[in-house]
């Protein structure tokens, strides 16, 4: 399975984008509740999306190529 895409919640998205690109990957979306991320080893994609608090759930998306 190639991977795709995780789209991760985040209360602050900001702080998000500064870890993420701290880490080496490439921001290539930013607006005030959404950042996608390029991962510098292959073509899948991280996001973060604004949330007003974390939950027990998961919010998190897989997603894979296919």
């Amino acid at each position: 399975m190639e991977l795709n895409q995780v789209t991760l919640p985040a209360i602050e998205v900001a702080a998000s984008i500064h870890f993420y690109r701290t880490m080496g990957f490439e921001l290539i979306v930013e607006e005030p509740h959404y950042a996608r991320f390029r991962s510098s080893v292959d073509n899948a994609t991280v996001s973060v999306h604004a949330v007003g608090e974390t939950s027990r759930l998961s919010q998190t998306v897989v997603s894979n190529a296919n």
